[in-house]
């Protein structure tokens, strides 16, 4: 009978020394997946963003930006992404200059 109350107590004590351990990993695990899930959701924000801006063929105007800015909004709902984010779209062009000043200005940023 006392070897029965024994067990039980031994493995009583092993569960209380590995329980704190395991719900650490699990809590840990679970909070890594999530992050991981967030970082690529905005990983898919912003590639939609670009490739909806790299589609405008000439040149690009304010509607083009609103429409792109407008589909961050759409895609980042789950996210809260207008209360909590911020995107920034630039549009870059060759300055027209050549030699050791040629390079690139900012057109436009929003």
């Amino acid at each position: 009978m006392h070897e029965g109350i024994m067990t039980n107590c031994l493995a009583m004590i092993e569960f209380a020394l590995v329980a704190p351990v395991l719900i650490t990993l699990g809590l840990s695990g679970a909070e890594v997946t999530n992050m991981a899930i967030a970082v690529m959701r905005v990983n898919q924000i912003s590639t939609a963003i670009s490739d909806n801006v790299a589609r405008v063929r000439d040149s690009i105007d304010e509607s083009d930006v609103n429409e792109a800015l407008l589909s961050a909004k759409f895609i980042g709902t789950a996210l809260d992404f207008t209360k909590n984010r911020r995107v920034i779209v630039s549009s870059v062009e060759p300055n027209g200059q050549t030699g050791t000043k040629a390079g690139q200005y900012i057109r436009l940023q929003r």
